[in-house]
């Protein structure tokens, strides 16, 4: 279990809280973005790069602006209250 005193919560304290995401791969949603990182553990990297993640959560109330990536997004959805929703979208 993740604690409240985790690192990646240092600077995210109170942003991004009871967010709702979508997952969705970086490269088809943001043709014009070179890369993105995950705003919590800052070092992984999306882009359509092979050796970078190809999917992520992306939040949906702020235009999808901020990612997340799946193992911060798993290990922070409880604490900040976090849901997910799906559309008819080709994944």
């Amino acid at each position: 279990m993740i604690k409240k005193n985790d690192w990646r919560l240092e600077a995210n304290k109170s942003f991004l809280e009871n967010e709702v995401f979508r997952y969705l791969n970086f490269a088809k949603e943001y043709e014009d973005t070179e890369h993105d990182h995950c705003i919590f553990c800052k070092y992984k990297t999306f882009s359509s790069n092979k050796e970078h993640l190809q999917w992520g959560y992306a939040s949906t109330t702020r235009n999808g602006y901020w990612w997340v990536c799946p193992e911060c997004f798993e290990d922070f959805k409880e604490i900040k209250g976090w849901t997910t929703i799906t559309d008819n979208k080709d994944n």
